[in-house]
């Protein structure tokens, strides 16, 4: 099975898939230094198109690589509590954005962490070397669609060395003739690393207007982020990433007038958090700064559980910058898991 890689863009830090189907021992990891969006406009970094296939936005990154995590039963079992549906709200009430987040912007600096499962309900600060990190420095981009071996094989001669590859998710606006487990198998053995994104539902006020039609359920959040937790963890197991891998979950922008916006996704974001956790995967979240971002710091602020493992966001217009995120503790989230 191929394991998965977390990366941070700028000075970056990532996660890796090892793939089992080839070599236990070899390493095919998941990086992210760019991100492809269906609506994504010229934003910082550097646009290209390969082929007329391959679009994406990068920047250079200096990530931390994970690669062939090992967890103890303990730290597994602080992963993974029991799948209680019927928790009581654990949200932040009122969580405030920033007003004027109203419009998705195209996906370039998107800042990536790396996950460590390390005991609490709410893991986000841990040294990620202590349970095997190994490190991956270099280049990545995502695009929708995955592309062919032949592309793949013919862009091992550039500078990257990593993609983002979107497995599933009911708002994924793109099909993938090209994914499955040979192509997996196969990328990796090339060399790529691989960074797993889930596209599930999206904020009830979603600036995306290509997901509008895929919001999350107001009337039952947790449990619908659970059942697509389920989902995240079949796609990824479909296509041989290992436990131990991250997957990214994709929440793109969303207007933060009111809770009616904002406790939705949180709801949704713990539930899916604690089921890709309990079937042995690490959560992460990518989303806007100002709108997703800030949501899940001001949960983790008031000490809310079931939190992603690795944060990921997108700030536009704005030099690259790891720790020096305004929505984002210092503290939080380090290292190597942003």
């Amino acid at each position: 099975m191929a394991a998965a890689t977390c990366l941070t863009t700028g000075a970056a830090s990532a996660v890796v898939v090892r793939s089992s189907d080839t070599d236990p021992h070899d390493s095919s990891g998941t990086a992210a230094a760019a991100r492809d969006d269906d609506n994504s406009g010229d934003g910082v970094g550097t646009s290209f198109d390969p082929f007329d296939t391959l679009r994406a936005l990068s920047s250079r990154g200096n990530a931390d690589d994970l690669s062939r995590l090992s967890l103890d039963d303990s730290q597994r079992q602080a992963q993974a509590p029991p799948d209680d549906r019927t928790l009581g709200d654990d949200l932040a009430d009122g969580l405030a954005g920033d007003p004027r987040d109203t419009t998705d912007a195209p996906a370039g600096i998107a800042s990536r962490a790396l996950p460590a499962t390390l005991r609490g309900v709410a893991p986000t600060t841990g040294n990620l070397n202590a349970v095997g990190a190994h490190l991956y420095k270099g280049w990545a981009f995502d695009v929708c669609s995955a592309p062919s071996l032949a592309v793949m094989r013919s862009w091992r001669h550039s500078d990257y060395g990593a993609i983002g590859v979107y497995i599933g998710g009911r708002a994924r606006n793109c099909v993938q003739p090209n994914l499955d487990r040979k192509w997996i198998r196969s990328v990796s053995g090339m060399g790529w690393k691989i960074l797993p994104i889930f596209v599930g539902s999206q904020s009830p006020c979603t600036t995306n207007h290509a997901r509008r039609h895929h919001r999350i359920d107001v009337d039952d959040p947790r449990n619908q982020g659970m059942d697509e937790g389920d989902d995240a963890a079949r796609d990824a197991a479909r296509l041989g990433l290992a436990r131990h891998s991250p997957i990214f979950l994709d929440m793109e922008a969303y207007r933060t007038h009111g809770k009616k916006c904002t406790k939705p996704v949180i709801a949704f974001t713990q539930g899916w958090n604690r089921t890709v956790r309990k079937h042995g995967y690490l959560p992460g979240f990518y989303s806007s700064a100002n709108s997703g971002i800030t949501q899940i710091e001001a949960a983790r602020h008031a000490g809310k559980r079931d939190l992603p493992d690795l944060m990921w966001f997108a700030r536009w217009e704005v030099d690259p910058t790891i720790y020096g995120e305004p929505r984002l503790s210092r503290s939080a989230w380090r290292p190597h898991r942003r």
